[in-house]
């Protein structure tokens, strides 16, 4: 993905309030997302490559966390331009100012993990998704029609059979689900714990909305369980995000059905993704990781 230098960072803050001299580069991955100062309060700017994400698309996913934030959900709030502009365009970029998300990411290490934690985790998806239900604004794309699994066939190896075989069978079984309002909509599509922080007394922050699009609901659940897969206990932690979804929503039975074929799913998204990122002729650390990917592909994932 494109990497922008800090001039073009400082250039997109102009935009907005702030010190370019408190940018902080924190990653690159889609976007190049920055750190910096309003005053004293913290804030995250993205730029975006419009090849990647359109600006169309971007003020749809803003669209998307503004209305979380009427309907209750924590959310790391856009932040409007001093034009009053969410999405910025320069050139072949687009900039966009979020609040910074209070708290702390936890990973399993981490003295927080627990069983209030990992229930607020659930209870947060379900509330992003109750929300979703009632969200009637500009929609992003259906999961089908997102960048890699559009272009799967293409960047899958040719003389891969057996898993171009296995892109179409997972395909055509969650095509097959029926969609209503009340399994079907917008989701976050990443809401492992990298995307949000933790906070004991405020609770869960979301962020990261750069992959939201229409989904199955419970593809966003198997997405959040798949973290737990290998840790000790996994079923204990299971159970109790789940349980805390449950708390603003209840799982599809059809669609939770098919949970180990979105689990198939998000291990192919996986593969065609790093596919993308180390293009034609990986280099052999690369390979190995190719090979990883698709072993796990080809195995039955027996759980959730």
């Amino acid at each position: 993905m494109k990497h922008f230098e800090s001039p073009a960072a400082a250039a997109a803050l102009s935009r907005w309030e702030g010190d370019p001299a408190t940018l902080l580069h924190l990653a690159t991955s889609g976007n190049a997302v920055y750190q910096f100062l309003d005053g004293e309060t913290p804030r995250i700017l993205r730029l975006t490559d419009v090849a990647y994400r359109t600006p169309e698309a971007q003020r749809a996913e803003i669209e998307f966390l503004r209305h979380l934030e009427t309907c209750g959900v924590r959310v790391a709030v856009p932040v409007p331009s001093r034009d009053g502009h969410f999405v910025e365009t320069f050139g072949d970029h687009t900039a966009c100012v979020f609040a910074w998300a209070p708290g702390v990411r936890v990973t399993p290490e981490s003295p927080h993990w627990d069983h209030a934690f990992v229930s607020a985790w659930g209870r947060s998806l379900g509330a992003i998704h109750a929300a979703a239900r009632s969200y009637h604004g500009p929609r992003r794309w259906h999961w089908r029609e997102e960048g890699f699994l559009a272009d799967a066939y293409e960047l899958l190896p040719r003389d891969d059979d057996a898993v171009r075989a296995e892109f179409a069978e997972v395909v055509e079984r969650l095509a097959a689900l029926p969609r209503s309002a009340a399994s079907y909509g917008m989701t976050h599509a990443d809401f492992g714990p990298q995307n949000f922080h933790w906070d004991p007394q405020l609770g869960i922050t979301a962020f990261d909305f750069g992959n939201c699009c229409s989904h199955a609901f419970v593809h966003d659940v198997v997405v959040a369980t798949s973290v737990l897969w290998r840790l000790p206990d996994r079923d204990r932690w299971r159970d109790a995000l789940i349980g805390g979804y449950r708390e603003h929503m209840e799982l599809d039975d059809a669609a939770w059905a098919e949970r180990r074929t979105f689990l198939r799913l998000r291990m192919l998204y996986v593969y065609l993704s790093r596919l993308r990122k180390f293009g034609p002729d990986p280099d052999p650390d690369q390979r190995d990781v190719l090979h990883r990917i698709r072993a796990m592909i080809k195995s039955d994932p027996g759980w959730p």
